[in-house]
């Protein structure tokens, strides 16, 4: 039997080496949000790219991918692909690829129960899995799933061509935790997307109105915020003269006679929570 004393060093070196990794981890966790947060929608793709590099060297990984399922077309497709220097791209060979040939990787995603193959070669000859994973050189395996709102978008997936690993749970939980960094980011770059294609629609639609439409404060300038280019027909005055009272306020165009009705007319209706005609 090992002395006690020895015992315990191996365990404060076990949980120093455990807290450093962690350490690390947060660290790099940190540096991929930041990425994230202010990525634009031109440079996502490069971001991902870079990030799963990041993750890939970080559990010495030799390719990190992003797989998308289609379960109405029943396939899924590479959309990311990070690869170690000499490692085979794998992304134009993983497009269209039948979800009928993973069946038992995809329900697993479903269930978010993470896929791993620590050793391929002691997988059955006749599993369809292995033939595909060793047409890829890959000895090892570990596909998480990338879960959103109970929703399966995939998985991540690291290959291991050179050597066979198992992964720790602290891995785990970095590789599970940039898959929700990375389906976050997607999420808040499609709703920006949309809401710029909801903003486009708008105001093409506002600047075909004949008439001006304003969107402004209720101040007694009536400092405008919006103003469609209907305005410079009215009033032959730009509506960028008008943006945050830049050149003249829109009140300044209103006869004096009319102002203090106006304002007046405004502020009933705002009370009664009711149109002005």
């Amino acid at each position: 039997m090992l002395p006690l004393k020895k015992i315990m060093k191996q365990e404060v070196s076990t949980y120093q080496r455990q807290l450093q990794e962690k350490t690390q981890m947060e660290k790099l966790l940190f540096e991929i949000s930041i990425d994230f947060i202010y990525v634009r929608k031109d440079d996502f793709a490069k971001i991902v790219n870079k990030n799963l590099g990041k993750i890939g060297r970080f559990v010495a990984a030799d390719r990190v991918y992003i797989l998308k399922y289609s379960f109405i077309d029943g396939i899924c497709n590479n959309i990311y692909e990070w690869c170690e220097n000499g490692v085979e791209s794998r992304i134009d060979k993983l497009q269209g690829s039948s979800l009928a040939d993973i069946s038992y990787w995809v329900n697993n995603h479903m269930n978010s129960k993470v896929v791993s193959i620590p050793n391929v070669i002691e997988m059955s000859l006749d599993n369809r899995v292995r033939e595909i994973l060793e047409s890829q050189g890959i000895k090892s395996i570990v596909a998480l799933p990338i879960i959103f709102n109970e929703n399966c978008y995939g998985f991540i997936g690291f290959d291991y061509v050179g050597k066979q690993q198992i992964y720790s749970e602290l891995e785990q939980q970095i590789l599970s935790a940039f898959g929700r960094i990375f389906l976050g980011a997607l999420q808040r770059i499609k709703l920006e997307k949309e809401l710029l294609d909801s903003e486009t629609k708008c105001r093409a639609l506002i600047n075909n109105v004949p008439g001006a439409v304003f969107r402004c404060k209720n101040d007694g300038h009536w400092t405008m915020e919006y103003i469609n280019e209907e305005i410079e027909k009215i009033t032959g005055f730009s509506a960028d003269d008008f943006i945050n009272n830049k050149e003249r306020s829109y009140a300044s165009i209103i006869h004096d006679t009319d102002r203090i009705l106006i304002y007046q007319k405004v502020q009933e209706s705002i009370v009664k929570k009711s149109h002005m005609l």
